[in-house]
């Protein structure tokens, strides 16, 4: 019989807007983590609007990134040192889209492991704008028990 291989550790749904999400006392007893987020932004921002991902309460220069994104007629890359965050999703801005919900899906491996650092490859898809792949690195050997997303 076969076994599962994803083993659901927290959910939060949202019945309002709110600044950030913590997820705390995260177990130990596996190798990767998986988030999902299904996202919109109500803003009447004019641009699209970025998520970020902080580890362990550590808001130091501790992570990097590299990203890819393109929206069907143009690709971009670019990349980022000693930033104080990790990329977790990007959501198209209110007015016309208020409603759409944009999905991101966040590859956290070895998360577990203290003899290196986090990688993590982060997929994300904003309907009728672009679509953005985002590998990030924490530099840190700590093993990651919390993650605040905001």
């Amino acid at each position: 019989m076969a076994t599962a291989t994803k083993v659901p550790l927290a959910s939060f749904t949202l019945s309002s807007a709110v600044y950030g999400v913590t997820f705390d006392s995260i177990s130990q007893s596996y190798t990767d983590l998986m988030l999902v987020m299904s996202l919109r932004d109500t803003s009447s921002n004019t641009g699209n609007t970025d998520v970020y991902m902080n580890f362990n309460n550590d808001f130091g220069s501790n992570y990097s990134n590299t990203q890819i994104y393109g929206n069907g007629t143009s690709a971009v890359s670019n990349r980022g040192s000693s930033q104080r965050y990790a990329y977790a999703a990007s959501m198209v801005p209110g007015g016309t889209a208020s409603g759409t919900f944009n999905t991101s899906v966040i590859n956290i491996m070895s998360y577990s492991n203290t003899a290196t650092y986090k990688t993590l490859l982060t997929r994300t898809g904003l309907v009728n704008s672009l679509t953005a792949l985002r590998v990030n690195m924490y530099q840190s050997v700590s093993a990651i028990s919390t993650i605040t997303i905001t």
